[in-house]
């Protein structure tokens, strides 16, 4: 009787464990979707097309991934080339998978940060990578548009970016989405 009396009591625990970490695991997805960046992952075939339409422009360079989700992108093209990355998201349990999933090779190349695109800094990097919605999107190109200081290459998978219309360079059949590729110049400095 002992034991049958802790049995349940174990599985009424893991229930309980398990319904908790559902409720987070929710919370952190709609949170996520409110802020403008719901969970969407691309699928592998157009990470790998990308890549390759991309690669020899990203060799070398700093990249990263605004809203990286589990960071399928951003790490593979640090795989694929000699870039380095960043995986920025908001929400702190694709944060989580992204550093499980990045084998330890991989480490001292990519990162992956718990942060608001909106709180990073994009001067440092030469390489923006991005499947956001459009709002979320045209607030992040303001951003970018604004602290860029060196020729960056944008890739906005999924939409475009209208105001970097007369930049893009190439477009990308990704069923089932386009992948829009531009090349904004070095932005010059203001004088005083």
């Amino acid at each position: 009787m002992q034991l049958g009396v802790w049995m349940g009591f174990f599985i009424v625990l893991v229930f309980m464990l398990f319904g908790v970490g559902f409720i987070v695991y929710g919370l952190q997805f709609l949170y996520s979707a409110f802020a403008g960046a719901p969970y969407v992952s691309i699928k592998r075939e157009s990470v790998q097309k990308i890549i390759r339409a991309i690669k020899k422009d990203v060799m070398g360079k700093r990249a990263v991934e605004l809203g990286c989700g589990d960071g399928r992108f951003v790490r593979e093209l640090v795989r694929q080339t000699s870039a380095t990355g960043v995986g920025i998201d908001i929400n702190m349990l694709v944060v989580f998978l992204a550093n499980i999933r990045t084998p330890t090779a991989l480490r001292p190349r990519l990162r992956f940060v718990r942060a608001s695109i909106f709180d990073v800094d994009l001067c440092q990097y030469e390489v923006i990578y991005m499947f956001l919605l459009p709002p979320l999107l045209h607030k992040a190109a303001a951003k970018i548009r604004s602290e860029r200081t060196k020729s960056t290459l944008i890739v906005s998978h999924g939409f475009l970016i209208h105001p970097f219309r007369k930049h893009l360079i190439k477009t990308i059949q990704t069923p089932p989405y386009k992948t829009y590729v531009y090349r904004l110049p070095t932005r010059r400095k203001k004088n005083k």
